[in-house]
This record gives structure tokens, C-alpha cells and sequence, in this order.
């Protein structure tokens, strides 16, 4: 399974093979793609592949590198060291809240991607925390994120797993 994003016409496919399977329309980020720095309000172009995955239906199982999310506890934090983003029960923090209506509310599924790879660091790319996730506000552009709605994210969250591989086109 692979998912392949195009980002110009605005659909998720998940494929096998060639074949698409399932295809969802996505919002990305306000600015359009080829995200370049930090805070540019763009979408990464790249070959990605999810290293964790959250969701509100979704028990703890670290192993598998999924989680559950929990309103206050579950965060999207950027651990500089290890230039990766995580997923933090860590309190007081300014990262992304993953309960909010941003990612679904009652209903959030994220799916982490690991931008910025060795790739997009060796060609002087920044940013962190570039998401597909459910989202309440489907009609408003993202920060960066690929945004699904609810019920498809959830749908797509039972069909892939962590270490999935993620397709982002100008296509």
C-alpha cells in the first residue's frame, strides 16, 4: 500500500501496486506546495512515509508507534535532537494540541510524516510537524498539513500502518 498525494488537483489516492483503491479530496497547506522554511504555510513535495499514527479510536500500542489521542495529554512535539516530530503526552506545551478540531475534535486521526527527511535537510528545508489529519474545518487551507475530512481520515487510519510510504506530487 502507498499513499500517493497530488497536491495541484487536490486528491489523496491509496494505491496498490498501480492500482488506485480508494481516492479523497484533501486541503493542503494556504500557500500551495514546494514548502521550503518554516512557517511558510506550504506543503512539502517529497517521498515520505508516516512514522507514527494517533487517533481518538486508536489504544496505546508504542510498539507499533500508534496512539490514542487523549484531550490535554496528546501533543505533536518537534524533538530537535533528533530532528523528528513525536508524539508527547508532555503537558504545557505550545506544539500541536492533537484533540482539537484542527485534527477532528471528537473524531481526530493524525498520521506524522517524517519531513524534513535526510532529503529535504540536505537542501536546506525547515519546518517540522507536516501532518495528513481529519480535520472539522475541511473548507479552510492548512498550515501545511494535508487535511482529510473525518469520517475518511478515520476510514484511511484502519487501512494503513506506520512506515506506510507517502507519495506528495505537484500533480
Amino acid at each position: 500500500m502507498k499513499i500517493f498525494i497530488k497536491g495541484k488537483s487536490l486528491v489523496l489516492e491509496l494505491r496498490s501496486e498501480d492500482k488506485v483503491l480508494y481516492s479523497f479530496p484533501i486541503k493542503i497547506g494556504k500557500n500551495g506546495l514546494f514548502k521550503e522554511k518554516e512557517g511558510d504555510k506550504k506543503t512539502p513535495v517529497g517521498i515520505y512515509k508516516i512514522i507514527w499514527k494517533a487517533s481518538v479510536f486508536q489504544e496505546d500500542a508504542p510498539e507499533l508507534r500508534t496512539y490514542k489521542i487523549i484531550p490535554n495529554q496528546s501533543f505533536a512535539l518537534w524533538n530537535e535532537k533528533k530532528g523528528v516530530t513525536e508524539f508527547s503526552r508532555t503537558e504545557g506545551t505550545k506544539e500541536e494540541e492533537l484533540w482539537q478540531d484542527a485534527y477532528g475534535g471528537d473524531e481526530a486521526v493524525v498520521f506524522c510524516l517524517n519531513y524534513p527527511n535526510k532529503k529535504d535537510k540536505s537542501e536546506g528545508k525547515t519546518g517540522s510537524c507536516i501532518e495528513i489529519h481529519a480535520t472539522k474545518n475541511f473548507d479552510k487551507p492548512s498550515l501545511g498539513c494535508v487535511k482529510l475530512r473525518c469520517e475518511e481520515a478515520k476510514f484511511l487510519y484502519g487501512l494503513v500502518e506506520v512506515g506506510t510510504k507517502v507519495e506528495i506530487t505537484n500533480e
